[in-house]
């Protein structure tokens, strides 16, 4: 089992099961907060437990949840300091963008160059819609560069998971998939759902192009 660090300083006593997935379910805290539990192997995000096969079969058939989490099996989801990422792979990430969002590309970037980013809040179709996903790639590459990211969030707008993604990524909480993709151009956040990697990782880039 991986876990995110900070839910060890989260009681996790009774969780309720929201939705539950073939490699994801989402369970709502006493604090409000969405605890992930992922079907390994996948990425790890904010709030998220990596459990074995056997044992995710289980907790996503469970209605009320009691988490225990032992060992130092943790990871601490933080940025890196510097970002490393090739023009190679800025490329190939901004061509499978538009290979994978196709007519909605354009509509997506208009928005990116007029810097109208509240805009973004609940576009596009899923749990996560890819307004959302860049939104937290933006948010990940000003957290990087210490730049301001105090939007105005309008979260009645979007999913309450995707919403929850947003406050991580606000608070400086990122996947391990976006921290590996800043820190070395690591390509397997492209693997992430239909277009959340990939709407993730060109709005880091956009983000990261700002400077």
């Amino acid at each position: 089992m991986r876990y995110d660090k900070d839910l060890k300083e989260l009681s996790l006593n009774e969780l309720f099961l929201k939705n539950a997935y073939e490699n994801s379910c989402y369970f709502c805290g006493a604090e409000g907060i969405i605890i992930t539990v992922l079907r390994r192997p996948h990425q790890l995000v904010p709030y998220g437990v990596i459990c074995r096969e056997d044992d995710f079969e289980i907790i996503r058939n469970t209605k009320i949840l009691s988490l225990e989490i032992a060992g130092e099996n943790f990871v601490s989801l933080t940025l890196p300091a510097v970002s490393d990422i090739s023009e190679t792979t800025a490329s190939f990430v901004r061509k499978k963008w538009k290979e994978t969002c196709g007519d909605f590309a354009p509509h997506f970037e208009k928005i990116l160059r007029e810097k109208t980013y509240n805009k973004l809040v609940g576009l596009g179709p899923g749990l996560t819609p890819a307004g959302d996903d860049i939104l937290v790639g933006l948010l990940a590459a000003r957290a990087l560069l210490g730049k301001e990211r105090d939007f105005n969030i309008d979260y009645s707008r979007t999913t309450p998971l995707s919403g929850h993604f947003i406050k991580s990524a606000m608070a400086g909480k990122f996947s391990d998939n976006v921290i590996k993709f800043i820190e070395s151009g690591d390509l397997s956040i492209l693997k992430f759902g239909a277009t959340s990697g990939v709407a993730t990782a060109l709005g880091i880039l956009e983000g990261l192009r700002e400077n």
